[in-house]
Parts: structure tokens; sequence; C-alpha cells
């Protein structure tokens, strides 16, 4: 499973990274992401997941994954 983790605050510069999750880990991405644990699942996230790449503004749009998370939310791709 592929993961865009876009990491930053409000105003700064934010980092956006993609990396590539093994699907037995995951289940418990999902029980954080159920409980609105955001930043529980990120720092799983970089630390089970295997680094693709960092990503600029211009490559986020037209990169694919399955999952997107933010400090304040997570966004499915279903399609």
């Amino acid at each position: 499973m592929k993961v865009i983790v876009i990491l930053g605050r409000k105003n700064k510069k934010k980092i956006h990274l993609i990396l590539e999750l093994p699907d037995r880990k995951i289940r418990k991405i999902k029980k954080l992401l159920n409980t609105c644990r955001w930043q529980e699942a990120i720092s799983s996230v970089i630390s089970m997941g295997k680094s693709i790449e960092k990503l600029t503004a211009e490559d986020l749009v037209h990169a694919t994954s399955d999952l997107i998370l933010t400090n304040t939310n997570a966004y499915w791709n279903f399609v």
C-alpha cells in the first residue's frame, strides 16, 4: 500500500513523503485512524514503511497513493 505523508505546520514549509507500507501492517494503521490518532499513525507509517521518495509540490499533484496522511486527517483513495 502506498501512503503519502504530509508533515509540517500551517504556515511553514511542508514535507511530502511517499512510503510503501507492507500489507500485513495495514491493520495497525487502520486502528489508529479509526480512533483519530493521526500523529501516531504518521509515526507508525514512517517507522514501518519503506521510503520511496520525497515529493515536491509539483510531483504531489501527479502522485498516486492509497492513503494520504496529514497532521489532522486521513484521506483514502478507493478508486
